[in-house]
């Protein structure tokens, strides 16, 4: 989603993010929700919400270790 537009793109990405948390996710549909977020040339934001049902503590370890070695 290109939010680089907006007059004060961080605020616009937060405000994007806190409205796609609060909404009711039903267990009958995906457990999982990304979006790659884009504020400028060169700046983005990666949004990943997961149900817990689909994520512990390993799983965001592993996350963040990939990504940790993707911008080493």
């Amino acid at each position: 989603m290109d939010l680089s537009g907006a007059p004060d793109p961080e605020a616009a990405a937060r405000a994007w993010m806190q409205a796609r948390t609060e909404r009711p996710r039903p267990l009958e549909g995906p457990l999982y929700d990304a979006a790659l977020l884009r504020l400028g040339p060169a700046q983005w934001e990666w949004f990943l919400l997961q149900d817990h049902l689909v994520t512990d503590g390993i799983s965001l370890m592993l996350i963040a270790r990939t990504l940790a070695e993707l911008y080493a």
